[in-house]
């Protein structure tokens, strides 16, 4: 269905405006760029969907359940609770004294545990192979077939038929993702990723409607997020997938909860022959505005705008380029990255979660003084020479220092006299690491902060 054809110049009108695709520059990391990383657990586990619970416990899905106990970490013992192939688990705490609910989907069935995996009774067939709990505690879940789609209303007992609104809007799907409440749909709303694009749902997932990223067979949408918005004022939705026989991963943002999408851009994976090529497995939010991408292949970009610009920044470990690729990927409770590897064949070796060595979460930046010190980074992404220019309303003594996103600092421009008006300082960025860094300037008490991302 993905079939690579030659690059096609497009312009396609999303919803309320128009989008241009971007280019990004090809992708050709070696795995591991970007990042520190390091495996967690004891053993391989072959994830393709993973979920923290409160009481910090990791649970994967893929060929098996796993339970990581906490703290996870390195070593940490990974026990194997039933050895069927899932796509989804869902683990829901008990409201009461009761045991945790534990669902797992195969594409086949629903199935659900109450001894925490070790036995499973099917509660819906055919069943879909993605479930996400919407904000009413409703549970939805959708197939590759229409039969599949349903929801619950009793933790999984009963199921009733999800609907769509027209009929024909129904397709195949690969995801849903459940918004936090709002006071416009207090219900929920429930977006709902297919080959044909978003469809949403303001009932918690009982009907739905295609959204205005819509079209049979073109907008195909694997993943979603939702992130504040650049202006801190509301919130963003990021939606990556692809276009249909057509080349590369592509992402877009609804700045209205999934009605209306924008900004088109394309992402290049690294072509290197194996598994997972192009396709988009995760869309991790980190904070703020922030939000990373991550491609089959394992390539990392990063948005801190709410999805409007990408930059590339990295790339997990790839054991084995033509065997192992990204199952799915989660911000973990300490705030480091977590992604599960997913390895094809049969009887194979599982494969690794791997995680950040260092949290990734985007740093805190202090706003400037009314009236006082202002700041600007140009270019920005830069991947060489910078300006940094450092407005101060009167002169004094100044520090213009380059922070990473963990706050420890790794350049510092000036240190020494700042005359009032602008002031220009040159930085080489040509030898830095690809990543997310906090440039900071003070003078005379005063400062002020600006983010600067750089790319390879």
């Amino acid at each position: 269905m993905r079939c690579l054809l030659l690059l096609l110049a497009l312009a396609a009108s999303l919803g309320s405006g128009a989008s241009r695709a971007q280019g990004i520059p090809p992708a050709d990391l070696p795995p591991g760029t970007g990042f520190a990383w390091e495996a967690v657990g004891d053993r391989g586990v072959t994830a393709r969907d993973l979920q923290f619970t409160p009481d910090g416990a990791l649970w994967t899905a893929g060929n098996g359940v796993f339970r990581f106990e906490p703290p996870v970490g390195p070593g940490s013992p990974a026990a194997l609770l039933n050895d069927g192939v899932y796509e989804t688990v869902l683990v829901l705490p008990s409201p009461g004294a009761g045991p945790d609910t534990l669902f797992v989907a195969d594409g086949t069935g629903v199935y659900r545990s109450f001894d925490r995996g070790q036995t499973f009774v099917e509660v819906q067939d055919p069943g879909g192979e993605h479930l996400v709990e919407e904000a009413g505690g409703a549970l939805v879940t959708v197939g590759v077939t229409t039969p599949g789609r349903a929801f619950s209303e009793d933790r999984g007992q009963t199921w009733a038929p999800v609907a769509f609104d027209p009929p024909e809007a129904s397709a195949p799907a690969f995801g849903l993702f459940a918004l936090p409440p709002a006071p416009a749909y207090p219900a929920g709303r429930v977006l709902h990723g297919s080959t044909s694009g978003v469809a949403l749902s303001d009932d918690g997932g009982r009907t739905f409607r295609p959204s205005g990223l819509w079209t049979p067979l073109d907008y195909a949408v694997e993943e979603m997020e939702v992130v504040e918005a650049p202006t801190d004022i509301g919130r963003h939705v990021i939606a990556g997938g692809f276009r249909n026989a057509r080349p590369f991963a592509r992402a877009w943002y609804s700045p209205d909860d999934g009605q209306t999408w924008s900004g088109e851009t394309t992402f290049r994976d690294v072509a290197d022959g194996g598994r997972g090529y192009q396709s988009t497995k995760a869309v991790v939010g980190i904070g703020g505005a922030s939000a990373l991408l991550i491609l089959g292949r394992g390539t990392v970009y990063r948005t801190d705008d709410g999805g409007q610009t990408w930059a590339l920044v990295g790339r997990t470990p790839m054991p084995e380029p033509s065997l192992e690729y990204v199952g799915g990927a989660l911000l973990g409770p300490d705030g480091r990255l977590y992604v599960g590897m997913n390895r094809a064949g049969a009887n194979v070796v599982r494969a690794w979660v791997y995680r950040t060595a260092a949290p990734v979460v985007v740093a805190l930046e202090a706003e400037p003084e009314a009236g006082g010190v202002s700041l600007s980074v140009r270019p920005n992404p830069a991947g060489g020479s910078v300006r940094i220019v450092v407005t101060a309303p009167a002169s004094g003594e100044g520090v213009v220092t380059v922070a990473d996103a963990l706050g420890r600092e790794v350049a510092r421009v000036h240190a020494g006299p700042v005359a009032p008006g602008a002031t220009a300082f040159a930085l080489d960025t040509s030898r830095w690491a690809a990543g997310v860094y906090v440039v900071r300037a003070s003078v005379a008490g005063q400062s002020a902060t600006a983010r600067l991302v750089v790319t390879r």
